[in-house]
């Protein structure tokens, strides 16, 4: 007796209907055909059976019904705010400074919604006005005597550290959050979604490349720590153990490899080059070593993916293609993630003409900061091309180079005292 699971969702009491068929074939004794996806069903020993089935399931349907309204409550908040900062920028008013800790407050959402199953009721009411106040809470925390350097090395530290923390845990949190993955839909049982994908890699560049600004003279062991993170976070979306995301481990190769050499001030060199491309061959041996080989005995469904190319060859390269493509066009057309997604792009194209001169004016008082800000808009390119969720992904990417340059630049128009390179 016990609750049912498979490898296909890693879930105690979770299986999928493209588990049945090679389940019936292992106890048949028929050796698993190479096209079929699923795994054998176990079972795991529970004394809570049924106790166990009912909590699960309410806490599914519950994230389930909740999940749209929530995130589209904070799509239109990031919208509107964006706009509305645009727009004072444009006019030049003086409201500069009312915009600061709604724009912080946007930032936060994530970390909201990671530890906001502890706080999620059936009552959509309530879970809206236990959100809005908890984000208002951690808003007034972070911006405590901070300066924009230190709010935002707060800001990407924290939720860095949380969503790593959580991954090494089993990811708990982030299957039950509304910005995780949803088991009714099927896309993702286990690892890490393409919306967390996407805040993890934003967060991590904003924590790094803050860091270095708030060093007069960035040393030798900041160098080293930072390489370290980059890579390790790295292996966490390549290992099926953990992330277990493809196309979050290539946009992470790009944008902290982007990052990591403009933070340290590598020139566009032959040595520069022959070093990523080095990066670039051991990223592929490890991929190819952790997924299709397996780590411990466990293979993700990017390892299973992986086997069926290297059977298929060419035409399932292209068939993937062709499904990431077509997913991507679906979600630029109905999600709302894509209006927030072009809302982002819009804003970027609109301070590089507007204030005259403003992204240059930036580039020179946080140097470090803006090489973050590149890694992160090219990370969410990256995103956007690799992933079957890409405007999803680019879009949560975006998020902590778009607010944090729209923040800076009304400080400037604010004509408030500027930070030395090094406070913070």
């Amino acid at each position: 007796k016990g609750l049912l699971t498979s490898d296909t969702t890693r879930r105690p009491g979770m299986v999928t209907n493209i588990d049945i068929a090679p389940t019936v074939l292992n106890f048949l004794k028929v050796s698993q055909p190479p096209y079929l996806f699923g795994s054998n069903i176990s079972t795991l020993a529970n004394e809570e059976n049924l106790g166990s089935l009912i909590n699960l399931n309410r806490q599914i349907h519950m994230v389930y019904n909740q999940r749209p309204p929530l995130i589209k409550f904070y799509i239109l908040l990031q919208i509107i705010t964006v706009l509305g900062a645009v727009a004072v920028l444009l006019l030049r008013v003086s409201y500069y400074k009312y915009f600061k800790p709604p724009m912080v407050g946007l930032m936060l959402v994530p970390l909201v919604f990671l530890i906001f199953p502890f706080f999620m009721t059936e009552n959509l009411h309530v879970s809206f006005t236990v959100l809005v106040l908890m984000t208002a809470v951690l808003t007034a925390v972070f911006l405590f005597r901070a300066s924009y350097v230190s709010l935002f090395l707060r800001i990407g530290a924290v939720l860095s550290l949380a969503l790593i923390l959580d991954l090494l845990t089993g990811a708990n949190l982030i299957k039950s959050s509304v910005l995780g993955y949803d088991p009714i839909s099927g896309a993702r049982f286990y690892g890490i979604g393409n919306e967390y994908m996407g805040i993890l890699i934003g967060s991590a560049v904003l924590f790094i490349a803050s860091v270095y600004q708030s060093e007069l003279k960035p040393g030798y062991l900041i160098s080293i720590l930072s390489a370290f993170f980059f890579v390790f976070l790295t292996y966490l979306f390549i290992s099926p153990r953990w992330g277990a995301n493809f196309g979050g481990s290539l946009t992470a190769l790009v944008a902290f490899t982007i990052t990591y050499l403009g933070l340290d001030d590598r020139k566009l060199c032959r040595n520069t080059l022959l070093c990523a491309a080095g990066i670039g061959v051991l990223f592929i041996a490890a991929l190819v070593l952790l997924n299709f080989k397996g780590e411990d005995g466990v293979i993700s469904h990017v390892g299973r993916t992986m086997a069926l190319v290297s059977r298929e060859g060419i035409k399932e390269v292209v068939g993937i293609i062709i499904r990431k493509g077509s997913m991507n066009l679906k979600l630029l057309r109905w999600s709302l993630w894509s209006r927030i997604l072009l809302v982002f792009l819009s804003l970027m194209i609109f301070l590089f003409f507007h204030p005259p001169g403003q992204l240059r004016r930036i580039k020179n008082r946080y140097p470090k900061l803006s090489n973050g800000f590149t890694g992160i808009i090219v990370g969410s390119v990256t995103a956007i091309l690799v992933n079957d969720s890409g405007v999803v992904a680019g879009a949560t990417t975006l998020i902590y180079a778009g607010i944090p340059l729209l923040l800076l630049a009304l400080d400037f128009e604010a004509g408030e005292k500027p930070e030395k390179k090094g406070t913070g």
